[in-house]
């Protein structure tokens, strides 16, 4: 019953306005037949006019001939005038084939909607359909690599990915892709560092000699790359050349402008250097130590108990880490990650964390 009635209303709609354009076409004719009719009948009253002004001695024999002679090039005048619009013709004609297919294509539709289509499904309110499924993060990577398997050098699709496959732990395909961004948009510190970082994540943190390569390479295209000299104070520092780590943290300091969140991470970094690899406590008194010990631990307590805002949970790991216990700094951190799973607005947080070499693996 519901179908009929669409049809129905269908072929209504199809008819008025099948019908709009022959009122138009029809008008046009008839206007055009009674410009016609009226110029025939303005023509002969003129003539007529001036054959009674030549009996009635209004006018001479000459000037009856010259008015006739000035009527007919008026009349000569509008022939030329109604042979140019003898076009018309054609123009109702192509009127005509879109009156015909104002009525055909609906008929058309119809017929191919009844042979393709499913005219028997019974409609299906807006509330019961069912939403689209949502895509997981492996068929997100899975969809990308398929399509750079098609465009291998759509430098964009293999920025997407690269990062993924880190998230992933997938580090050796993400060393790929970092190597294949570097093919096709040349070599800049971003894409140096992030190559290093996945060989890094291989090895355990330890960096090779290629790997150091890419890092000193990152910081001579940009010196202003905390990143990767942040990776090579690191690695100076887990080897033991403490006078290199020395100077490569106090380079990292002297660069912060402001009480940026990696600052006390590479003021602890150097005050581990300057020991030799022993992690003194801040330079303050016991009682003060003991005093901002006792403010953290509150700040784990509550934030265990009752929650908190990201900032908490980043503050809690900064001050667990510049107070050098970098296993509570690991625990609050993971901690951190359960109560804000979505990385996005952790930049500050994870940065923290992967530059101390905490990692959310227990």
């Amino acid at each position: 019953m519901e179908l009929n009635l669409l049809w129905l209303l269908i072929a209504a709609l199809a008819t008025l306005a099948a019908g709009a354009l022959v009122f138009t076409v029809r008008r046009r004719g008839r206007e055009a037949q009674d410009e016609g009719d009226a110029n025939t009948a303005h023509f002969q009253a003129q003539l007529a006019e001036i054959e009674s002004d030549l009996r009635l001695d209004r006018l001479t024999p000459v000037e009856a001939e010259a008015a006739k002679a000035e009527l007919a090039r008026e009349v000569l005048k509008h022939r030329s005038a109604a042979k140019a619009r003898g076009k018309s013709g054609k123009d109702r004609q192509s009127a005509w084939v879109l009156v015909a297919l104002a009525f055909a294509a609906p008929l058309l539709a119809l017929a191919l909607y009844a042979q393709i289509g499913q005219p028997g499904m019974p409609s299906q309110p807006l509330a019961g359909r069912q939403p689209p499924a949502e895509i997981t993060f492996d068929e997100a990577v899975a969809q990308i690599e398929q399509q750079l398997e098609i465009t291998p050098d759509d430098i964009r699709g293999w920025q997407a990915l690269a990062p993924a496959y880190m998230s992933a732990e997938r580090y050796v395909d993400a060393e790929q892709a970092f190597t294949r961004i570097l093919e096709l948009g040349g070599r800049n510190a971003e894409a140096l560092t992030d190559l290093a970082e996945a060989r890094l994540m291989q090895n355990e943190g330890a960096a090779d000699p290629e790997t150091l390569a890419l890092l000193k390479e990152a910081v001579d295209l940009d010196p202003a790359s905390i990143r990767a000299r942040f990776y090579l104070a690191g690695e100076a520092t887990r080897t033991g050349n403490w006078d290199e780590a020395i100077a490569l943290w106090q380079e990292l300091i002297d660069m912060a402008e402001d009480d940026e969140p990696w600052l006390a991470i590479a003021r602890n970094g150097l005050a581990t250097a300057e020991a030799r690899g022993e992690a003194p406590p801040p330079n303050v008194d016991p009682d003060q130590l003991e005093m901002i010990r006792g403010m953290v631990d509150q700040l784990a307590a509550r934030l265990a108990q009752e929650g908190g805002s990201l900032e908490e949970w980043t503050r809690l790991v900064q001050s667990h880490l510049v107070l050098g216990d970098i296993e509570s700094a690991a625990i609050a951190y993971r901690a951190a990650i359960a109560a804000y799973p979505d990385p996005e607005g952790r930049s500050a947080l994870d940065e923290m964390a992967e530059q101390a070499g905490i990692s959310a693996d227990d």
